[in-house]
Order: C-alpha cells, then structure tokens, then sequence
C-alpha cells in the first residue's frame, strides 16, 4: 500500500487514511461528505413572503378622537371622591399602581437626600417609571403584546394622574391618611402646583393630563383590533 504523507506534521500516513495517527489532521473526508460536496446545491426554498407592518398609525388617529371626547367632558368627572379610590384599586394595576406611587416617595426621598419637592414628585414618577421600564425592557424583547400591555399600563396611570391634578384645586379626594387636602391631609399636587403657581390652572392640566392618558389606553386597544382583524383576513397565524 503506497504511503503519503500528513501535511500538518509530516508524519507517514497510509494513502487511504482519513486522519493522521499523530496530530489527528483529517486527510480525507468521509464519504457521505464528499458525495454531498459533488452534489449539485439543491434549489434554496422560496422566500416567505413579508408580513406586512404592523399597523400603528390607523389606530392611533383612530383613537384620537374618542380621546378627546372622554377629555372634553372631564370636567363632569369632577369633583373626585373616595367612590372612584375605591373603584380605582379593583382595576387591573390599581393595587399595584398605588403601592408604586407610595414606594417612589421614599426611593425619590433617598435618592435626592431629603429633598422635599422631589419626595413629594417621586410619587407620581415612580408610578410612570415601572410601567415605562417595562415597556422598554418588551421592546428590547420584540415582544409586541407585551409592549401594548406597557402603553396600556402607563395611560391607566395617566388617568389616575389627572384626577389627583385636577383636585388640587378643591382637594376633595380622600387620600391615604383618610381624609382630604382640605381637612389637613398633605396633598402632592396642590404643593407641586403652588411651587409654580399653577394652581389655579389644575382642572385645565388635569384635562391635559387625562387626555393623554385615555389616548394612550385606547390606542393599544385599536392595535389589538387591528392586528385581529389583520390575522382573520389573511388567515395566518399569526
């Protein structure tokens, strides 16, 4: 048997070897893989067709609308009484949203050594701030339900929001000592308006406030819609 020889170490190998005995360098492919080599590359699969973009701009005018009718009657909503606290904390989040907003006093009290507007603003922020890092953690997943749910959270917030701005003025919302801002109680936004004078304006920004956030609690709704409606048409699963 002829002998050839391994051109990684040299080494005298049997001409028919498939690796060197010394350093294990393959010589020969096996061959099932020098047939597959020999064969012609099969035809690639045709290409799936895109799907087409998700549609955000339709249901996002669409939503506009019906927004801004909920917000132009805000001022029947008003005054805020313990009634809507009660109703607010069987909503989905609500428990959850008002536990946020008393933790954020005391993280934000922390964070900026005392300082009082930041711990009375830490409230409000920490109950945006969860649901925002959420929906940034479901966008960096790609997962689009996840990230409707998120939109969906922080206008729930919104329109809690926009009730406490709104009472600033009257202070009539029974808060969590029990009783309201004008039988003693501290009252978040009555002090963070009168930091820069705007307490005479609260309904106006709690309209403004709740606005936005009926927006963005109908839209991911409209999305929803579309996307069903979308996947019945096309008959796609998804």
């Amino acid at each position: 048997m002829s002998a050839a020889v391994c051109p990684n170490c040299k080494n005298e190998v049997a001409a028919d070897a498939a690796y060197c005995g010394v350093c294990y360098e393959v010589l020969r492919k096996p061959q099932a893989a020098e047939k597959a080599a020999q064969a012609p590359a099969a035809a690639s699969p045709a290409a799936a067709p895109a799907r087409p973009p998700l549609p955000w701009a339709v249901p996002l005018a669409l939503s506009f609308p019906l927004a801004a009718f909920f917000a132009w009657n805000f001022a029947d909503y008003l005054p805020i009484t313990d009634g809507w606290m009660r109703v607010a904390r069987i909503y989905p989040f609500g428990l959850a949203n008002f536990l946020f907003h008393e933790g954020g006093h005391w993280i934000f009290y922390a964070v900026f050594f005392g300082n009082q507007f930041m711990n009375v603003l830490g409230g409000t922020a920490m109950q945006l701030l969860i649901p925002l890092a959420c929906l940034v953690n479901f966008y960096v997943q790609e997962s689009v339900a996840g990230m409707l749910l998120c939109v969906a959270w922080v206008g729930q917030n919104l329109i809690d929001v926009a009730f406490y701005v709104a009472d600033a003025k009257q202070q009539v919302l029974i808060l969590i000592t029990g009783t309201s801002g004008s039988e003693g109680s501290f009252h978040d936004w009555r002090f963070l308006l009168d930091v820069f004078g705007l307490t005479r304006h609260a309904v106006g920004l709690g309209q403004c406030v709740f606005f936005v956030g009926c927006w963005l609690g109908l839209w991911p709704l409209f999305i929803a819609a579309a996307l069903a409606l979308r996947r019945l048409l096309s008959g796609t699963p998804r």
